[in-house]
């Protein structure tokens, strides 16, 4: 197991596998660990804290409603599957693993540069949220923020808060983009390519997720395959390029 395309491989077949544990740990409970808005709903009763996707807050509302540490575990799998993954892999990976949370990146670049580029980032990701929040609108009329609500002034500190505090940002994204997306550059994919397939791994990864909550039934599986899905992986994860390969 020592070619970057076995460790992908290897990789996305442990984050299902290790996701199948939350339905698993659920059954041996006696079920109802994974109503996790019912049981976000009583939390926030009790604390007054916010049911959003603030980690913060999830780890608040999970020390009255236990149940939500499974919630927090799904969303830690892919991290869980790449750090078990890096175990496989030559020691110049796992070093450059860990380079990649110096915010400078793997190879430093000027603070000048570092911050142009996370400026274009922020506003890539502005711009996707309000074409993909145009695009679920169609699906359910009101249920997400219209496209030009976003270009409220306001709201750009909340999102950058949600950009460093987001449940599956923080816990999947070591995973994906960490150890999944630089596997793919290995192979010998361009950084665009690698990005669109990490991408799409990602959106498939969550397809379990939506089967249990019945999204395909309640839309319509042509809906939801149509509609839902591409708007979903339409949603923005926008990385700079990883150059720390072997």
């Amino acid at each position: 197991m020592t070619t970057p395309l076995a460790r992908f491989g290897l990789f996305f077949l442990l984050s299902i596998l290790l996701l199948a544990l939350v339905p698993l740990i659920d059954l041996a409970a006696g079920g109802g660990l994974m109503d996790f808005a019912g049981q976000a709903r009583r939390a926030s009763e009790v604390t007054g804290v916010a049911w959003t996707s603030n980690l913060v807050n999830i780890v608040r509302l999970a020390w009255v409603e236990p149940g939500l540490w499974l919630l927090i575990l799904g969303s830690a799998v892919p991290t869980i599957a790449g750090l078990l993954v890096l175990m496989l892999a030559p020691s110049r990976d796992r070093r450059c693993f860990v380079a990649r949370f110096n915010p400078l990146g793997v190879n430093p670049v000027p603070v000048s540069r570092a911050l142009l580029t996370y400026a274009l980032v922020f506003g890539v990701m502005v711009s996707g949220l309000i074409a993909v929040s145009v695009l679920r609108n169609t699906l359910t009329p009101g249920a997400y923020p219209a496209g030009p609500a976003l270009l409220n002034l306001s709201i750009l500190p909340v999102l950058a808060s949600a950009a460093f505090l987001d449940q599956g940002a923080l816990l999947e994204e070591a995973g994906w983009r960490g150890v999944g997306q630089p596997l793919l550059l290995n192979i010998g994919l361009s950084p665009l390519a690698a990005a669109i397939g990490i991408g799409l791994v990602w959106g498939l990864w969550h397809v379990p997720r939506d089967i249990f909550a019945d999204l395909p039934a309640s839309l319509g599986v042509v809906t939801y395959l149509t509609r839902y899905l591409p708007a979903f992986l339409l949603g923005p994860s926008p990385h700079p390029s990883l150059p720390c390969i072997s």
